[in-house]
C-alpha cells in the first residue's frame, strides 16, 4: 500500500499529461474557434494541476487566472472581431483519428515506462544527493547568517528577485517589449468619448450588480498576494494579473465607455512605465547606496554578502519586509496590472474603428 500511494503523484501526472495532450489535440482540429478556446483552457487547467503536483504553488497562482481566465477572453473578444468559424477544409476524419490514437497510445506507453522504471528503482528520478543545491535554498531563504540568506521565508520568491534576479528582470522586459509592439499596432486606433448609458449598455442588471461586489473583492486579494508574495506563495506578477481580470469584467459586465471611467490607456501607459522604473531602481538601489557611501555592492544585490557587507533592511519595526523582494513585488504588480490593462482596453477599441482605419490605411 505504501508504494502504491508513493506512485499516486506519478499516476496522477501521466493522466494529466494525457489529458492535456488530447484537449490540445482537439483545439487543432477544432473548426468552431470558441469551443478551441475553451478546448484550450481545459488543457490549461490540467497543466495547473500538474505544477500543483510538481510543487510550485506560485507558477499554479498564475498559471490559472493567465491560461484559463484572461488567455481565453483575449482570444474571444479577438475571435469577435474576426470570424467564429475556420472556413479551411482541415484534416480528414480518419486521419484525425489516427492521429489522436498514435497520440493516447504514446503517451500511455511513456507514462507506463515513466511510472514501471521508478517502481524498480532505475534511477530515473533524480535522487536525493543531486537535490543539495535546491535543499541548501530551501533551507537558507531565511536563515540567522544574513550573508547567504534574502531573508524571506517564501523560497520562490527569493530565488526569483534575488538568487536569480537578473533573469527575471530580462523577463519582464520581454513583456514590456510585447506591450510596446501591441501599443504600436494600435498607435491609430481610439476608444471614442461616448457617454456610458446604464439601461441600454452592457449586460442585466444581476451581473453588474455582482461585478460591483466582485470587483473590490478581487482588487483587496490581488493587492494582498502582491504585498505578501515575500511571505506567502504570490507575488508581485501573480497579484498584477489577478487585478488585470477587474478590467476584463468592467468591459463585458458594463462596456468599454464604463471601464475607460476608471481605466484610461494613456494613463496606464505612464503607471506601467512608474512601474518598470521602479523594478530598475530597485535592482541597483543597493549599489547606489554602496557607491555613495565608498562600499562595495552588487547589481540585485538585497542582503549583505562576504566581500560586499551592505544590504536593506529586512524588517521594519518588527514586521518582514525581505529588503528588495517587498519593493520589487509592489512594482512588478503595478507594472503588469497595468500592462494587462492596456492589452484590454486596446482589444475593447469597437470593431468598426478598427475597420475604418485599416480601411483607411489601404486607400
Amino acid at each position: 500500500m505504501n508504494e502504491l500511494y508513493e506512485l499516486t503523484p506519478y499516476l496522477v501526472l501521466a493522466i494529466s499529461a494525457l489529458a492535456s495532450t488530447v484537449a490540445v489535440y482537439l483545439a487543432i482540429i477544432e473548426k468552431d474557434l470558441i469551443k478551441a478556446v475553451l478546448y484550450s483552457a481545459i488543457q490549461s487547467t490540467f497543466y495547473a494541476l500538474i505544477f500543483y503536483l510538481l510543487m510550485v504553488p506560485d507558477i499554479v497562482l498564475v498559471y490559472i487566472p493567465v491560461s484559463v481566465g484572461l488567455l481565453p477572453a483575449i482570444i474571444i473578444v479577438t475571435i469577435k472581431k474576426t470570424e467564429r468559424y475556420e472556413d479551411v477544409a482541415g484534416i480528414p476524419k480518419s486521419s484525425s483519428i489516427t492521429i489522436l490514437s498514435l497520440v493516447v497510445a504514446f503517451t500511455f506507453i511513456a507514462g507506463y515506462l515513466l511510472v514501471l522504471s521508478h517502481a524498480i528503482t532505475l534511477d530515473v528520478f533524480p535522487s536525493a544527493d543531486a537535490r543539495a543545491l535546491a535543499k541548501w535554498f530551501l533551507n537558507t531563504t531565511l536563515w540567522w547568517n544574513r550573508m547567504f540568506s534574502a531573508m524571506s521565508p517564501e523560497a520562490v520568491t527569493a530565488i526569483v528577485w534575488d538568487y536569480r534576479g537578473l533573469d527575471t528582470y530580462f523577463e519582464t522586459s520581454v513583456m514590456y517589449l510585447a506591450i510596446i509592439g501591441a501599443l504600436a499596432l494600435a498607435r491609430y486606433f481610439e476608444i471614442p468619448k461616448k457617454e456610458y448609458r446604464e439601461e441600454v449598455m452592457g449586460m442585466s442588471i444581476i451581473g453588474k450588480t455582482a461585478t460591483r461586489i466582485v470587483v473590490p473583492m478581487i482588487l483587496v486579494v490581488a493587492i494582498s498576494i502582491a504585498l505578501h508574495g515575500h511571505l506567502t506563495p504570490g507575488g508581485g506578477f501573480q497579484g498584477g494579473v489577478t487585478a488585470a481580470v477587474t478590467v476584463s469584467l468592467l468591459i463585458f459586465i458594463f462596456s468599454t465607455y464604463f471601464a475607460i471611467r476608471f481605466f484610461k490607456i494613456n494613463t496606464a501607459i505612464l503607471l506601467r512605465i512608474a512601474g518598470l522604473i521602479g523594478i530598475a531602481l530597485s535592482a541597483v538601489i543597493t549599489a547606489i547606496i554602496a557607491f555613495s557611501t565608498g562600499q562595495q555592492a552588487y547589481i540585485f544585490q538585497n542582503q549583505p554578502k562576504v566581500i560586499a557587507q551592505l544590504g536593506l533592511p529586512y524588517e521594519v519595526g518588527g514586521n518582514l519586509i525581505s529588503g528588495t523582494l517587498f519593493l520589487f513585488n509592489v512594482f512588478e504588480f503595478l507594472a503588469v496590472f497595468m500592462g494587462f490593462a492596456i492589452l484590454f482596453l486596446l482589444l475593447s477599441i469597437p470593431e468598426e474603428i478598427i475597420r475604418e482605419v485599416i480601411r483607411g490605411e489601404m486607400e
